[in-house]
Formats: structure tokens, sequence, C-alpha cells
């Protein structure tokens, strides 16, 4: 689908949800051969593996289960780029609003 949506030249945002360990491992073939723009780790609480992602080329966005302020902000100390979240609590929106001011 990733590669689809890049011959239409659109952006493009490979979601992946990690189960255990082996399922971060079997990620790097996917996104080496598809090249999305981003990639979503999901749950976004996961922060050791967005820092394990957060080292590649493609940015990371955390998405999933975030809920607080502080899991806003480990996520983005993990390295991601953007938040993912329905959440519309005051204390997330402080956070992802100060960093983009």
């Amino acid at each position: 689908m990733v590669r689809l949506a890049k011959e239409f030249s659109l952006f493009t945002v490979q979601r992946l949800f990690l189960l255990d360990s082996h399922g971060v491992e079997s990620m790097d073939g996917i996104l080496n051969s598809a090249t999305p723009d981003f990639v979503e780790i999901m749950p976004g609480v996961v922060t050791n593996a967005i820092e394990c992602f957060s080292k590649g080329n493609t940015p990371v966005i955390a998405g999933g289960l975030i809920e607080t302020k502080a899991e806003v902000t480990a996520a983005i100390g993990a390295g991601v780029v953007a938040i993912s979240t329905e959440k519309k609590t005051c204390g997330i929106y402080n956070v992802i609003n100060t960093l983009w001011v």
C-alpha cells in the first residue's frame, strides 16, 4: 500500500503495532522495502522501541495508549516527531503546543 501511495506522490505512514521484540526486529525489513515518509509506532508508550526506530532515517510518530502528559514527554524524549492520540486533555495539548510554537 505504501509503494502504491508513493506512486501518486502521497505522503505515507507505515503503522507498526508491536507485540514483542521479534516484531521490532522484523519491522526493519518492512521499512527498508516500503520506505514510508513516517513510521507510527503503536502502542506509543513503548519508548524503548521508539528509541530504536528513531535512530533510523524515517521520522517516528507515537500512537495508541498515550493518555498523559508524562507519556507524551517520554515519547518526545525517545525521539518522536509527532504524537497520534484521541485524548484531548489540557496536559497533552500544553506539551504539544509548547513544542510547535
